[in-house]
């Protein structure tokens, strides 16, 4: 299945050989790769070339702008957000579940870009990979309210189901909240974990289930 987590009950065997086969498509090794172990907040990691082979804890942000240096990180439902400053060569993943997008983790990662490497958003090119999308991600209003509270006024975030229910459009929160620090260049992926199940890892849908992985990073020919 190509899980990347030993945080949801695989081998750590299994692991290990699914994340070098990860990397071998890649043409990478670990030691090339910075991870990190989330935690559903706003921390973000400056990286450097120091830190390749380890996985920083307490942190669901991670940045660089040194070549060489590749950022993996781990998802099954939240948002993987990458951002990427062509005008200095620095880039960053974000991993943006509804607590991060609450605490506008994304603003935050593009203020840490600007202090640690000068970036300005209209360079930024910000891209959102698979993620549960409105038609899956039933939710309840009292933390739709902490979402919308973090968003643009106006930004449309939910739809009513036919049973009463209310579902949230977590991408478009994070839309709103990178065009409103003026990021304009955004591609969203536009694929459901929770739909396609039989590509992608869910939390929702399958609760005990895997993680997949993302690694960014800027290659030197």
């Amino acid at each position: 299945s190509l899980n990347l987590s030993r945080s949801t009950g695989d081998s750590a065997e299994n692991v290990a050989e699914n994340t070098a086969r990860m990397l071998a498509a890649l043409d990478l090794r670990r030691e090339q790769t910075v991870s990190a172990w989330l935690n559903h907040g706003t921390a973000v990691a400056v990286v450097k070339a120091e830190h390749k082979g380890v996985a920083l804890r307490d942190v669901d942000a991670l940045i660089t702008d040194e070549p060489d240096v590749f950022l993996s990180m781990r998802f099954a439902d939240c948002a993987p957000v990458v951002l990427y400053d062509s005008a200095h060569g620095a880039l960053g993943v974000v991993h943006a579940g509804w607590p991060g997008v609450a605490a506008n983790i994304v603003a935050v990662a593009l203020r840490e870009m600007t202090l640690a490497f000068g970036s300005h958003p209209v360079d930024v090119w910000a891209g959102i990979g698979p993620t549960i999308r409105v038609c899956c991600y039933q939710f309840g209003i009292d933390l739709v309210e902490k979402i919308t509270a973090a968003c643009p006024p106006g930004t449309q975030l939910t739809q009513p189901q036919p049973d009463g229910t209310i579902h949230l459009d977590l991408v478009a929160a994070i839309v709103a909240q990178l065009v409103a620090v003026g990021v304009s260049n955004i591609e969203d992926a536009g694929i459901c974990t929770a739909c396609r199940v039989d590509e992608w890892f869910s939390h929702r849908v399958e609760k005990k289930t895997g993680r997949f992985g993302m690694v960014v990073g800027r290659r030197v020919e």
